[in-house]
């Protein structure tokens, strides 16, 4: 018998949820500003580590969502995870389905 803590095949992933709004105020929210960087940071970190990272962008305001959808697609890609956006949320069901469905492992 092993000792091992982990299983060979398992994918090492992180679900990433935001609903876009900045919890304290900040100068520029854009995919350049410093706390986007910070995120491009941990996301290469995470990459380095064969984490991915899955994010799900919940945006319902039309002014964030052009910068929600740069930062979180741009981290999903860094790591070898995926983005998806919605924008009601009766639509995270189906985005978090979506996900485990992709980490599930079939023998």
């Amino acid at each position: 018998p092993s000792n091992k803590l982990t299983r060979d095949k398992a994918t090492r992933a992180i679900v990433l949820f935001t609903d876009g709004e900045p919890n304290l105020p900040t100068a520029g929210g854009g995919p350049t500003s410093p706390a986007a960087n910070a995120c491009y940071t941990a996301a290469s970190a995470a990459a380095k580590a064969n984490i991915r990272v899955y994010c799900i962008g919940l945006s319902q305001n039309a002014a964030i969502k052009p910068n929600q959808d740069a930062i979180l697609s741009k981290i999903a890609t860094l790591t070898g995870g995926q983005y998806i956006s919605v924008t009601k949320s009766n639509e995270l069901d189906a985005a978090f389905q979506k996900i485990a469905k992709s980490l599930v492992v079939i023998k």
